[in-house]
């Protein structure tokens, strides 16, 4: 499926998508949704399932995770909020940061600024930390790590079409 009739195709997929989440909210009293890459792509926008098309069509609030360990976490929050429409952007309830490395002291300022710009409070800052290393859902992280002194190489072809490729985790040692 080429990318075009993908796109044309989430139309007919927001209806099992929202289907899923009600038969979720009927059975728990919460259902946490993670959306997927940046929910303030405007060419996207009109047939988004994944991110803001997907809280708009179930009237649920938003919280903003930003990656502040490669810079630009300001921006990143501003400007996404910049980008969404008004009533998108009344369904974010706040930040949260994560993989922060430092002392929070000098971060502090920071955090009061982008409150004051945006009258949405920082809910949290999650630290950084070293030597975690969770899947790799949509790629193959060449640069995972590996247990010292072993000697297996295994080698994955990536294929255009592979979707999960945590299904190459256990090949690690």
């Amino acid at each position: 499926m080429d990318a075009a009739a993908y796109h044309d195709y989430k139309r007919v997929a927001m209806e099992a998508v929202l289907a899923s989440h009600a038969r979720l909210a009927r059975a728990y009293q919460m259902v946490l949704v993670e959306g997927a890459g940046s929910p303030a792509e405007v060419n996207l926008r009109a047939n988004d399932i994944a991110n803001m098309g997907f809280a708009e069509a179930v009237n649920c609030p938003v919280i903003l995770v930003a990656d502040i360990d490669r810079g630009g976490v300001f921006a990143h929050l501003v400007g996404t909020l910049e980008l969404l429409s008004t009533s998108e952007r009344a369904r974010v309830k706040g930040f949260v940061i994560n993989r922060f490395r430092g002392d929070i002291s000098l971060l502090q300022p920071g955090l009061d600024w982008l409150e004051a710009r945006t009258g949405k409070p920082v809910l949290g800052v999650l630290p950084y930390v070293v030597d975690l290393h969770l899947e790799a859902e949509d790629v193959i992280d060449t640069r995972q790590a590996s247990k010292a002194g072993q000697c297996l190489r295994v080698v994955a072809p990536v294929m255009p079409r592979i979707s999960n490729h945590t299904d190459f985790d256990p090949l690690r040692l």
